[in-house]
């Protein structure tokens, strides 16, 4: 599929084997931010007011609260903090091996850290319409160490895909439901 290839596989490898050989694993295993809205409807917002055992409040910031992804947890590591800010807001690139498995008809899914997209054709449509003028996405999360433009002469947010070309990529993505590697 040429879309793919052209606008997916610098960080969705699928030439590269997976472990012991098996089918591609379609990450580069790499960390970073490419601008995902925060998702209004998590949870983890409203734990401010839900405690632990210590009487803390379990996200002592409430709807305030920004993942920020690998420089997070850096920071929890003194011999990694001072790595912490480069990675701010930064997470790891999903495989897509099974990226549309589901344990049942109807199941619900969610996409991206934080779920805020509930469909892959969700997903593509971001990445392809982030930055057009005229679409309105929220504003990223988090916009430290945000990632602009990963592919040479092709900036994330503005791949110029035609409705065809994003269903084609969708299509293909679901194709890659094999039951392995889960």
């Amino acid at each position: 599929m040429i879309e793919f290839g052209e606008y997916c596989s610098d960080c969705h490898h699928s030439h590269v084997p997976g472990p012991g050989g098996t089918p591609p694993l379609f990450t580069d295993f790499a960390f970073h931010n490419i601008g995902v809205p925060k998702n209004p409807s998590n949870p983890f917002y409203g734990m401010d007011t839900v405690f632990l055992p210590d009487g803390q409040p379990i996200n002592p910031v409430g709807a305030d609260f920004i993942d920020l992804g690998l420089g997070g947890f850096l920071r929890t590591r003194p011999e990694y903090a001072a790595l912490a800010d480069a990675h701010d807001c930064t997470f790891k690139t999903p495989t897509l091996r099974n990226v549309d498995a589901r344990p049942g008809l109807g199941f619900p899914k969610a996409y991206m850290h934080n779920g805020v997209f509930k469909s892959l054709h969700e997903v593509v449509d971001f990445y392809n319409t982030r930055d057009v003028e005229g679409r309105v996405w929220p504003e990223a999360e988090c916009r430290l160490n945000l990632n602009d433009e990963l592919f040479t002469g092709l900036p994330i947010g503005n791949f110029e895909l035609d409705d065809e070309a994003v269903d084609a990529i969708v299509a293909f993505m679901a194709t890659l439901t094999d039951g392995r590697n889960r």
